[in-house]
């Protein structure tokens, strides 16, 4: 009995690589953890990028308030699609000091050429742009401002509104901005 153990035992130790039947226990575990953990990891993805694209909305939106008051002049909050234009799936905020710099009419909420672009924020860097520009964007906005425009004046006060965060058409949060300025968020779920 002893030998037969030393036996059993010294091929254990000398034993090189794994048996089939290891390999095999250890891919269906993986496959059951990838089963279980896959869609809660892309929930958690879903979630984390429409976080992260209110708070630099709010974060850009902050900016802009702050720079009419330092500028002394209107700030323009323009939200646009990809192609310029201020309708359909908006997904691009280009903020702007509206002062009439270039030659232009201050105060009109039209980017001249000489006025300045003081913030930019685009949802495809979230969503990992694709070469293509027809595709359609998963994260977008929709307000309710005149021509998808909030102007925030020196100090003359302004128009609140709301932005409402889409993904995939669906709301998932909102960006509340009162007449004083103040912002804030609502989650919809």
């Amino acid at each position: 009995m002893k030998n037969s153990l030393k036996r059993i035992s010294g091929s254990l130790l000398t034993k090189n690589g794994l048996s089939f039947v290891e390999v095999m226990v250890v891919v269906a575990l993986f496959l059951v953890l990838t089963v279980f953990a896959g869609p809660e990891m892309t929930r958690f993805s879903h979630t984390r990028k429409v976080n992260t694209l209110i708070r630099n909305t709010v974060t850009l939106l902050m900016d802009a308030r702050l720079d009419a008051f330092k500028i002394n002049s209107n700030t323009v909050v323009l939200f646009s699609n990809s192609e310029g234009k201020e309708d359909g799936d908006l997904n691009q905020i280009t903020v702007f000091q509206d002062n009439g710099n270039g030659g232009g009419t201050a105060k009109d909420g039209v980017q001249q050429p000489n006025e300045k672009q003081t913030g930019f924020l685009s949802t495809d860097v979230l969503q990992g742009s694709s070469s293509t520009p027809a595709r359609q964007s998963l994260l977008t906005f929709t307000t309710n401002f005149p021509d998808n425009r909030l102007i925030y004046r020196n100090r003359l006060g302004m128009f609140g509104g709301t932005i409402k965060v889409l993904w995939s058409g669906e709301e998932e949060g909102k960006v509340v901005i009162n007449s004083l300025g103040r912002i804030r968020v609502e989650k919809s779920k």
